[in-house]
């Protein structure tokens, strides 16, 4: 990649008295803002340059701000030496004031003096690869003004290698002795003058990047192993995206940096905001209604360890390729090495008609893709032809092979190859209507011809370049690019007059107007919103023009169809579906239509299926205890008043318990089920089942000490593993809060206290553990009260 040097700037701008004069009556009254003098011209010019270099720039940029016909020091003021632009540097300028005309008597050649004094300032700076200097002088050029004397003898002055760059304010680039004296100097410098709308424009446009693009690789086109052409890859198209803002911290002071560190927190749906730890969060993968936790490992093995290739597979007709499978960004695929394969295989393809189809990795690791690489021809493919094989104003490019084969590339050949994205089965969408030729043929045969024609007569009158002078759409006719090929029709073969399809010129809306801003609150912390450009606007909109030739195509069209005005509906949003047929549910059955009765039938599932879906239950997440959030589950289902869920909720909770056990980099959220399953087995009056699994935790995790242990079974945890080991030492290290429901707790267990205790000891040996295991402790007689009120 380029490097792209520090730049030290002088700015030069004339305030004095010739400046003061009221604008150009002909002059752009967008640059400036609505400035109504010269000098209100120069100082908002050289504000935007400034705001520009901003942005645009590098850390390393210095500037120096030289005024011209000023007051004192010989007419010339050196408002800011070299140094690094800031906001204060910006607002200053702005607010500059010109000298008044009765206190200016330094004459004209005051602008000379200050472009000299730059050019000598600029000259000490070290010029090498990573600095690079430049004088830009803003100066009047109006009629009113006189001529700036002797800037022909200060363009000999400095450093040779200084650039130049001069804009003319409130005034065109020629015509006037101001302008004309203006374009000497700027042509000794090997540079030509700016009117003060292009420099506007410029400095208001939107730049994304600022160096030149990275290559995505750097490697070979491999064809069938035989031949391989050293290629690199970069982007050609590439969508931007908008600015995001930075956090800062509105309690640090404003001149500390005010960083703000972003802290991930995780809370649950249910119970609300109760934080997740980092040990119980984990990846997952949705099937249907079910998630399924991934390890780190096990989705590090899922990616796809491709190398970076550029293979070709075949060469297949253009044809074969639809426009619409064209999608995503566009890649360039140039030579590396200024060899001439790649110009070759160019030609070669633009005269066969083919595309080839090749497999693409940009980088090691990245997914493989499908693309297929178009011909493009540089703009030299014509002159080294000796035909119109490029393209030019009469039409789209010619194939080659009609006017013979092409000439062996030269020295700097523009041919290169543009890789456009092929997609997969996932991403093709299906089209609710058929192909554009039976269409076509359709119409032709259907419509009736004042149809036709009145529908024709509307696409002419809505045509964007109507607008345009007749020398703006020939210029956009010859700016064409030069390898558009014949297969990719007529309509790619050069952009209209419209602006958008002058890409180049037409800045995205929403960038620009965040550019705005920017620029604007920079200059006033207080300043508005602004609106949306005047320029950009009219790519957005028609225009009124366009507007007024076609509406009475408009009318004709309306009459030639008899199509009527159709009122505006008001949008509602549906719940659910049977909200749209909401007659049919209100319906009563006796008065459906048909003696089959089949209406009736229809009704009655339309309000049983509203009906069900009314059902509090159905809006539950989940009907079970899920591997994803089985604490959260849990709990819902004891909340279910519905209808009694405890008896599964139970169940399913002790599968999730057994399930986890077996994994050791889960046992955190173990713990956290077994807190959960015990708390509601207090609540269900379920000791006995939570002190049966216990008591089985415990015995399968003894088990290879060669402690008795309970049969294996599905209601069972794996018998002397390590991971179940673990978790009963986790147990163990938690301490009652995990262990035995005793009698002290619960009037509905039979475990006296000591017991409970006595349990969480590895000597104390767990009683009748296989008999636990299968057959809970008794459950306590209920009285006939609870009975009868259980049956009330």
């Amino acid at each position: 990649m380029a490097r792209v040097p520090n730049q030290h700037i002088a700015l030069v701008l004339d305030a004095g008295a010739e400046c003061q004069a009221t604008r150009p009556a002909g002059d752009d009254p967008v640059v400036g803002g609505g400035a109504s003098t010269c000098f209100d011209v120069v100082r908002a010019l050289a504000t935007q340059y400034m705001l520009h270099q901003m942005q645009c720039g590098k850390k390393g940029d210095r500037f120096c701000v030289i005024l011209a016909g000023v007051e004192g020091n010989d007419g010339v003021a050196v408002e800011h030496e070299l140094a690094r632009p800031t906001l204060e540097m910006v607002r200053a300028v702005k607010t500059l004031a010109p000298t008044p005309a009765a206190g200016n008597g330094k004459g004209t050649d005051c602008l000379a003096r200050a472009a000299e004094q730059g050019l000598e300032l600029l000259s000490g700076v070290r010029s090498n690869a990573s600095n690079a200097t430049k004088l830009v002088l803003i100066a009047c050029s109006a009629a009113g003004c006189g001529p700036a004397a002797g800037l022909d003898a200060a363009a000999a002055s400095g450093a040779d290698s200084t650039a130049v760059e001069v804009i003319c304010a409130g005034g065109p680039a020629s015509g006037t002795p101001a302008a004309d004296a203006l374009a000497e100097f700027a042509g000794q410098r090997g540079a030509a003058p700016v009117t003060a709308a292009d420099a506007w424009s410029q400095l208001r446009a939107v730049h994304v990047s600022r160096s030149v693009p990275a290559a995505a690789l750097r490697g070979h086109l491999d064809i069938a192993g035989i031949v391989r052409i050293p290629v690199k890859t970069y982007k050609l198209v590439a969508r931007a995206s908008l600015p995001t803002p930075k956090k800062r911290s509105g309690l640090a002071p404003p001149v500390a940096e005010g960083k703000v560190s972003l802290d991930r927190t995780y809370r649950l749906v249910d119970p609300p905001h109760e934080e997740v730890p980092a040990e119980l969060q984990s990846s997952v993968f949705p099937f249907g209604r079910d998630q399924f936790p991934a390890s780190a490992m096990d989705v590090d093995a899922l990616k796809a360890g491709a190398l970076p290739c550029l293979r070709v597979l075949g060469f297949v007709p253009a044809a074969d390729v639809q426009l619409a499978w064209l999608m995503g960004p566009a890649y360039a695929v140039a030579p590396s090495d200024g060899g001439h394969g790649v110009a070759a295989l160019c030609r070669g393809l633009h005269e066969a008609g083919r595309v080839a189809v090749v497999r693409y990795v940009g980088r090691a690791g990245s997914e493989p893709q499908l693309a297929a690489l178009f011909p493009y021809l540089g703009a030299d493919a014509a002159e080294r032809a000796g035909s119109g094989a490029a393209g030019s104003e009469d039409g789209p490019a010619a194939p080659a092979a009609a006017a013979g084969p092409l000439p062996p590339p030269g020295v700097g050949s523009e041919d290169m190859l543009v890789l456009l994205r092929l997609p997969f089965a996932e991403d093709l969408r299906a089209f609710a209507f058929p192909p554009l030729d039976a269409t076509n043929r359709l119409v032709r045969e259907a419509s009736a011809p004042e149809h036709v024609a009145a529908a024709r007569a509307l696409v002419d009158a809505i045509d964007p370049s109507a607008s345009a002078e007749p020398a703006e759409a020939a210029g956009s006719a010859a700016g064409a690019p030069a390898g558009t090929t014949a297969w990719l029709g007529e309509a790619f073969a050069a952009p209209r007059a419209s602006p958008a399809l002058q890409p180049h010129a037409v800045p995205h809306p929403a960038i620009a107007r965040v550019a705005d801003f920017v620029r604007a609150r920079a200059l006033d912390p207080d300043a508005p919103v602004p609106g949306l450009r005047a320029s950009i606007a009219a790519a957005l909109f028609v225009p009124p023009a366009v507007e007024d030739a076609a509406r009475a195509a408009s009318d004709a069209f309306v009459h030639a169809f008899a199509l009527r005005h159709a009122g505006q509906r008001t949008k509602r949003r549906r719940a659910f579906g049977f909200e749209a047929d909401k007659g049919a549910l209100l319906k009563p059955v006796g008065d459906a239509e048909g003696p089959d009765g089949a209406a009736q039938g229809a009704a009655k599932r339309m309000r049983a299926a509203a009906a069900a879906w009314s059902l509090p239950s159905l809006g539950a997440r989940s009907d079970a205890v899920g591997a994803v959030n089985p604490v959260g589950d849990f709990k819902r289902l004891l909340a279910d008043e519905t209808r009694d869920r405890g008896a599964e909720a139970v169940s399913g909770m002790a599968v999730q318990i057994r399930r986890l056990a077996r994994e050791g980099a889960l046992h955190g959220q173990a713990l956290a089920c077994i807190e959960a399953f015990r708390a509601g087995c207090k609540q269900l009056f379920e000791e006995p089942r939570f002190n049966a699994l216990m008591r089985n935790l415990k015995a399968c995790a003894g088990a290879a000490a060669g402690a008795a242990a309970p049969p294996a079974g599905p209601e069972s945890f794996e018998q002397g593993t390590l991971a179940t080991k673990g978790l009963w030492q986790l147990v163990q290290e938690r301490g009652a809060a995990l262990g035995l429901i005793s009698s002290a707790e619960s009037s509905n267990s039979l475990v006296p206290p000591e017991e409970a205790l006595a349990f969480l000891r590895d000597e104390q040996p767990a009683p009748a553990a296989a008999a636990a295991s299968a057959e809970p402790d008794a459950e306590p007689e209920e009285d006939d009260d609870d009975q009868d009120d259980e049956l009330m």
